[in-house]
Parts: C-alpha cells; sequence; structure tokens
C-alpha cells in the first residue's frame, strides 16, 4: 500500500511539471527531487551507499561524490534526521550551510552553494562489508578510503591507512617495552572472511619486526589484558601483495583481533 501512495504521488507530481518539490518541513531549503520505489530508509538501514552532487549558485552540478552514509555519520542531529528520512531511491537537495557540513566525510567544493543526496541502496551490515571488499578489489575504492569508510564511527584512533578500536580495556598500567608479552591475533578481510588460524606469538614488546606493523604499532598503547580491534591497508599488514601461504589476497585491507597478555 505504501509503494502505491508513493508511486502516486511520483504521477501526481510529473503531471503538474514540476522537476521536484518543496516539502516545507525542514530549513536549509529543503526539497525533494525525486522519489524512490522502497519503503526502507537510511534511519532503519545499516549504511547507505549515496551520491552527493554539488551544484554551484547556477545550480550546475561541479562534482559529485559517492559516499556511505549511515543513521550516525552526520554531526548535526537536525539534518541528520532529515537525511536519515531518505528512501531507496530517493533524492533530496540542501542549501549548503553550517547546519549541513558534510566536511567530515566529503570534500566539499568551496564554490557549492546547494547539495543533493541521492540514496543509492540500503546495506545490511554484511551486505556492505562485502561491497567495501569488492570495491576494493576491482580498484574502484582505494585501500585508505575503505579504512576510512569502516572506521567511520566508533574507532578510537586513526591514522592514514589505519584505525583501532578497544573492545576491552584493562585499567592496569601500560607495559614496558622490556617486558615479554603473549599476543592472539585472528585476522579476517573486511568482509568478514577469516584468514588463516588465530596465532599465538610471544615476544618483547618494545622488539621492533616482531609482529605485522599494524599490530606492532597498536601494541605500544595497550595495557596487560587489553584487546583491540584494528584495520590496516595492506602496507601495514603483509604487504601491498598479501600472503599466498596464508590465502591472504593483496592490495586489501585487513582486520586483527589482538589480545595481549604481560609474562612479567
Amino acid at each position: 500500500m505504501i509503494k502505491i501512495v508513493r508511486t502516486a504521488i511520483v504521477v501526481f507530481i510529473a503531471a503538474l511539471g514540476w522537476g521536484g518539490c518543496n516539502d516545507g518541513r525542514g530549513p536549509w531549503e529543503e526539497q525533494l527531487i525525486a522519489f524512490g520505489d522502497g519503503d526502507a530508509t537510511i534511519g532503519q538501514s545499516y549504511r547507505a551507499w549515496s551520491m552527493v552532487f554539488f551544484l554551484n549558485d547556477q545550480h550546475q552540478v561541479i562534482d559529485s561524490q559517492y559516499v556511505y552514509l549511515s543513521p550516525q555519520s552526520l554531526k548535526n542531529a537536525a539534518f541528520q534526521d532529515r537525511v536519515n528520512l531518505l528512501h531507496e531511491g530517493d533524492c533530496k537537495e540542501w542549501e549548503v550551510v553550517s547546519e549541513t557540513n558534510l566536511s567530515e566525510i566529503l570534500a566539499v567544493p568551496s564554490d557549492a552553494r546547494w547539495q543533493q543526496i541521492r540514496c543509492i541502496q540500503l546495506l545490511t551490515e554484511t551486505e556492505w562489508k562485502k561491497q567495501l571488499m569488492d570495491l576494493v578489489q576491482t580498484q574502484e575504492l582505494s585501500e585508505e578510503k575503505a579504512v576510512e569508510y569502516y572506521a567511520q564511527e566508533s574507532f578510537d584512533e586513526r591514522r592514514p591507512g589505519l584505525a583501532w578500536r578497544w573492545i576491552r580495556r584493562s585499567t592496569s598500567a601500560p607495559i614496558s617495552d622490556s617486558a615479554e608479552v603473549m599476543t592472539h591475533i585472528g585476522t579476517t578481510l573486511c568482509n568478514g572472511q577469516s584468514v588463516g588460524n588465530p596465532m599465538r606469538l610471544q615476544a618483547k614488546k618494545g622488539q621492533p619486526d616482531q609482529w605485522a606493523p599494524a599490530v606492532q604499532w597498536v601494541l605500544k598503547y595497550l595495557s596487560d589484558g587489553d584487546s583491540v580491534e584494528i584495520i590496516a591497508k595492506s602496507e601495514f599488514a603483509f604487504g601491498k601483495n598479501g600472503s599466498a601461504i596464508l590465502g591472504i589476497p593483496g592490495g586489501t585491507p585487513l582486520i586483527f583481533h589482538l589480545g595481549v597478555r604481560s609474562n612479567q
């Protein structure tokens, strides 16, 4: 019934000859450009694969960028609420003002006056991770951008091509560099597929080249009993060519689940 009503509204708009309509329900010159056919919204999804068009004062498109949007990706709560109402296939336009700032997730042209957000596809977490992996493998998305998207929310620390977050954080003091530690490491691809078997590796914390660079870099921040999730581009894992022995494809980020125990 909902789909029929939405379709009827589209036909009504077309009959009036409108290219869009101002729904009058929000600030920032909000305007509905196109209806989609689905009933679910961005607010009900895990991620939304979307296209953002930036337009100048003359309403000419000056740039367009793909982006993954989530129900929590934008800083302004009021604007996030508006974006979350988009259905799959919907396209809305807003004035570019501070409240609609997308600079946290997109490079916004300095001469942009309007922005249109088109919701292309709503994704579950599993679908999103698979798509992320596929886009990297087909080189439609860089590893660094994939890491950035994966760590867009809830990750504690970031650097280009690497991000990590605590799964369990102890109250112990940081482990000294001279201490022997036992690490437990599980490895997966972005799509959740396990790579090899979980590993146990014991070594001196401050000794270089004992672990993959991503693990080595994060380890210095950890205390006895800590566990973290790390996402790292291939250069910070097993190298850009991956590892045929471990069944790791080249040119794709890896996820490490790392736990550490001190032997002091």
